[in-house]
């Protein structure tokens, strides 16, 4: 137990007679929630952000949710001032020096496979409970045939078994029988009869979900800059939880919200299964949906990683996510962020002037909690709010204006922002162009 020498404590020692500056020996015994260096969360109430991250656990933080609270920082008083803050946080490295995944660079391409698809005997078992006999080899093949369609596809899968040289594929032929592949395709399955959960509506999913979920997250976090945003699986058939969004490259299919690294890779994604899809991960059922999601997604960044390293990481997000209460109570939890956000979500009003031209900036920052709100004319005015990147040093980004284009200065949060919040794409990019052509009218498929 740390002990400290403190000196002239007379509400302590009662009739002393001892001469003046005696030294006292004094234990001091730390809460629940303080840590060993001494920080301590202080009052909950306060409406101030000290600018020591708090020592408190996240566990107990997530503890403290209940299913009625519409906001994660009710109590927080906000007051808005002119001017951005700048160099909020202290600066770190945006990538490791060693990635933990080294190790598998020595992996064939083969071997790298089998480090996330390692759900083979969990579908071996649920195709057996459905009363078909499924062997690991057949299995195998299977996938083999539907990797090849990624590269050499047909309208229709039958024909890699046609008997015209023009249509034929001698190396599926080879692999399997055509009744033989359509015989697994039929009755393959991903559940078990012990996985039926009524309550959620992708369980036939779920456990073989989970399983790749922890096969991605099993390296760690080995970047510092993580985005989240939504990815759409093509899907045409019935289902109930299917999406309609206009004016996307996917309109219509099963959506998810995704945590990936700025270069692509994916750390954790969740299925969107409606307003009543609330799991036990996510006990806030009445605050909004951009807060829940990400709250949601990095709630295993935040209660498996250490204060002092969590200061390193920043997250990003779109305008669907934004809004200051959840980025203030990130930031009490010890995580920056950046984000574009819609304007109705900040109670104070930007005019922007009616011929402004490209690059005008208007900066604000929130005084109890240091988050800064810029909004900069481009095409139109784009807002962002951080609780790190200010307005310095300014960017040169090249934009079209009068038929030519020209170099502005933007402000160092837009910077950022652009150079790191596209890994969801990046990643549903590669997805897209490694999609397989054999389909399916079942969801689960």
């Amino acid at each position: 137990m740390p002990r400290r020498r403190i000196r002239d404590l007379p509400d302590l020692v009662e009739d002393s007679d001892s001469d003046e500056g005696q030294h006292i020996d004094v234990a001091f015994i730390p809460n629940e929630y303080e840590s060993s260096d001494g920080d301590s969360d202080g009052d909950p109430n306060e409406d101030t952000l000290s600018n020591e991250l708090p020592s408190g656990s996240y566990k107990h933080v997530k503890s403290t949710y209940t299913s009625t609270q519409k906001l994660l920082e009710p109590n927080h008083k906000y007051s808005w001032k002119n001017d951005a803050l700048n160099d909020i946080s202290p600066h770190v490295e945006s990538n490791f020096n060693i990635s933990p995944i080294s190790s598998l660079q020595s992996k064939n391409a083969l071997e790298l496979f089998e480090v996330f698809f390692s759900m083979k005997n969990h579908i071996l078992e649920a195709t057996s409970e459905n009363h078909f006999d499924l062997c690991m080899d057949d299995l195998e093949k299977f996938i083999t045939i539907i990797m090849i369609t990624i590269f050499n596809s047909r309208k229709s899968i039958r024909d890699c078994w046609s008997k015209k040289r023009i249509l034929q594929c001698p190396v599926i032929a080879e692999l399997m029988s055509r009744n033989n592949f359509v015989a697994i395709k039929k009755n393959i399955r991903f559940y078990k009869l012990q996985d039926t959960d009524q309550n959620d509506k992708v369980w036939k999913v779920r456990t073989l979900y989970d399983m790749f979920r922890e096969n991605c997250m099993q390296f760690g976090f080995f970047d510092y800059n993580l985005s989240i945003d939504e990815i759409m699986v093509k899907y045409f058939g019935r289902f109930g939880i299917k999406q309609c969004i206009r004016n996307k490259p996917i309109r219509f299919g099963i959506k998810e919200w995704a945590l990936c690294s700025s270069d692509g890779y994916i750390y954790d994604l969740d299925i969107y299964t409606g307003k009543s899809g609330i799991d036990e991960r996510n006990p806030l059922v009445a605050v909004g949906l951009g807060s829940r999601v990400v709250i949601k997604l990095l709630s295993t960044l935040l209660e498996k990683t250490q204060r002092e390293e969590l200061k390193k990481y920043h997250i990003y997000f779109d305008n669907f996510f934004t809004n200051p209460d959840l980025m203030i109570h990130l930031k009490k939890n010890g995580l920056s962020a950046t984000g574009t956000v819609r304007h109705n979500r900040v109670k104070v009003k930007v005019e922007m002037p009616k011929k402004a031209e490209r690059g005008y900036t208007i900066s604000m920052h929130e005084v109890n909690s240091k988050l800064n709100y810029i909004t900069v004319m481009d095409s139109k005015p784009v807002s962002i709010l951080s609780s790190k990147y200010g307005n310095e040093p300014k960017v040169e980004m090249q934009r079209w204006q009068e038929s030519s284009k020209k170099s502005i200065l933007f402000p160092h949060c837009f910077s950022m922002y652009n150079q790191h919040m596209g890994g969801v794409d990046l990643h549903d990019q590669h997805c897209n162009a490694l999609m397989p052509t054999i389909r399916s009218k079942k969801w689960t498929w």
